[in-house]
């Protein structure tokens, strides 16, 4: 038989979520020089793939569905699509489960889209199970979830600021040592970004839908106002001992400039020695 010398080249493709381990292991030894790298990131405008995804899933389950009769043409509205598009934050596992819920042939969709929408509330059925149930499986691999959690409770709360959050104004606001934001969240790469600059990015906008509601979230659940009054208190604390303008001082002053917090923080600002020390910061103008 004649020789081939001819090499033959075996190709593997290996998908999966940027966990922490699986990103150490291919950027070191020689697999860099064997393997590439793709982020599927904004790059490759997931949203109009979504968009497109979403679009003819509606369309099928309008033309193919056994209560189609009773739906509108224009379903689902254009700002709902928008809407959905937003929530799924480039990633397709968000959109998917709206479609499976949704497309459902023992009920009526449009009622299953507004109890996706929250417009109704659910029935027995939840409409994000899947979704909530790989949350959970993600959060479960933490080690110090109450970290963890009081981390994404300033990303989420703390977005007033107005500027990026980075991982060095979170340790100074919440008094960790440099190194230990991106230590806490080394579990969650898949969830949440941090960047070379430190700029923190929350990668999935259902997140805090899942973790601010107790029904879904269940012991992981962070209280907006239990966690408000904690960091108001911490804001106070800081105040006190370090009697400066600062961030804590920007984050009260946003804080109580909010009605629906100010309600929920407003009697630990009403002492005399708080009033005392925000009047020498002159931030008294914000609790008249």
């Amino acid at each position: 038989m004649p020789s081939d010398n001819t090499s033959s080249r075996l190709f593997f493709l290996i998908c999966s979520r940027p966990e922490q381990h699986i990103t150490l292991a291919f950027s070191t030894g020689v697999l860099p020089s064997v393997t590439a790298s793709v982020a599927l990131d904004e790059t490759y405008l997931p949203d109009e793939d979504i968009r497109l995804f979403l679009m003819d899933k509606f369309q099928e389950i309008k033309s193919t569905h056994r209560l189609r009769g009773y739906i509108p043409p224009q379903w689902p509205v254009p700002v709902v699509l928008n809407q959905l598009i937003t929530k799924s934050s480039g990633q397709f596992i968000y959109a998917s489960t709206v479609i499976g819920y949704v497309s459902s042939i023992r009920h009526k969709p449009m009622d299953r889209l507004d109890i996706v929408l929250g417009i109704h509330p659910p029935q027995k059925d939840l409409p994000f199970a899947e979704l909530d149930a790989l949350y959970m499986h993600i959060l479960a691999g933490v080690e110090d979830v109450e970290h963890v959690l009081e981390i994404l409770s300033f990303l989420f709360f703390g977005a007033f600021f107005s500027i990026p959050l980075d991982s060095r104004l979170v340790e100074e606001f919440l008094s960790l040592q440099q190194g230990d934001v991106e230590l806490y969240l080394g579990d969650l790469t898949s969830l949440v970004n941090v960047e070379c600059n430190q700029i923190i990015y929350v990668l999935h906008a259902s997140l805090q839908d899942f973790l601010v509601d107790p029904t879904r979230s269940k012991e992981l659940w962070i209280n907006p106002r239990a966690r408000h009054i904690a960091f108001a208190r911490r804001c106070l604390q800081s105040l006190q001992l370090r009697g400066e303008r600062n961030h804590h001082s920007r984050y009260i002053t946003i804080l109580i400039s909010t009605k629906k917090n100010s309600r929920a923080c407003g009697s630990l600002f009403t002492t005399p020695p708080t009033i005392s020390k925000m009047q020498e910061l002159r931030l008294s103008y914000i609790l008249t």
